[in-house]
């Protein structure tokens, strides 16, 4: 087991269908975990989940990096994208930032050295 780990799950409760963007996901520190399921989908179709696992790389060093996907059927920038930190050291941070008003996304968990965190994205009405 690495010294910190991360879960990271994209809950999709849209009606549009999200396609990974090349040259994700992007870690500045740590790596995907080597299991089939451990990459992120290359789509998430509407109502469904991706997931990602990764790890820290070696002792004293969290993991910390993106991953962003084009929102199909929107013109221009129209894009999600979903940012972890988990730090050897210190509190866990999650961000998301959504270049469509019509969506937000809701960030839940992600507490611990074995982290779980959950991303939902939704329309912005709700």
């Amino acid at each position: 087991m690495a010294a910190r780990e991360l879960l990271v799950v994209i809950l999709n409760h849209t009606n549009e269908e999200l396609n990974l963007e090349p040259g994700f996901p992007s870690l500045e520190h740590g790596q995907i975990m080597d299991t089939p399921d451990s990459q992120p989908p290359q789509e998430i179709l509407a109502g469904e989940s991706g997931l990602l696992r990764c790890k820290s790389h070696r002792v004293g060093m969290g993991v910390e990096g993106s991953v962003r996907y084009r929102i199909i059927g929107f013109e221009g920038r129209n894009t999600v994208t979903f940012v972890w930190n988990v730090h050897y050291l210190g509190q866990n941070k999650f961000d998301a930032a959504c270049a469509v008003d019509s969506f937000k996304v809701r960030v839940l968990g992600g507490q611990g050295s074995q982290a779980v965190v959950v991303f939902v994205f939704e329309p912005a009405n709700l």
